[in-house]
């Protein structure tokens, strides 16, 4: 039993949330993703920075040690035909590539835009396994 003042206020409440909330998408810059690991708990000697090419000497400039590297794409062409392709594996042995050691976590089809928070993640799990 709630009192009626608090009921009033949970019913109100309930009717300000949005009916369909959108994740809300980290940017891909490291001044953005470095405030995610901060505010995640990752010590702050651990920050992301831009790789500027493949090219030796761009690979140089690069703070070392490198623990993960976030490859950012445009999927949209690929996105459908990729996920019907992991759905038709799911659960089959097949599916299962990845060495134990290694931190998988699968963004699920609702969450559009979580792309940068599942590539942190991905990168602060992986890490965290090592």
């Amino acid at each position: 039993v709630v009192p009626e003042s608090s009921a009033n206020a949970a019913d109100a409440e309930q009717q300000r949330k949005p009916k369909n909330p959108r994740w809300l998408p980290l940017e891909s810059n490291p001044a953005v993703l470095n405030g995610f690991l901060s505010r995640v708990g990752v010590p702050s000697q651990l920050k992301f920075s831009d790789v500027l090419g493949l090219d030796e000497e761009l690979l140089n400039m690069v703070p070392q040690p490198v623990h993960a590297v976030c490859l950012l794409f445009p999927c949209k062409p690929i996105r459908k035909p990729r996920q019907e392709a992991l759905e038709a594996l799911e659960g089959r042995e097949e599916s299962r590539r990845a060495p134990a050691s290694t931190f998988y976590l699968l963004q699920h089809k609702d969450f559009g835009n979580a792309c940068g928070t599942i590539a942190a993640v991905h990168a602060i799990g992986s890490l965290a396994r090592s």
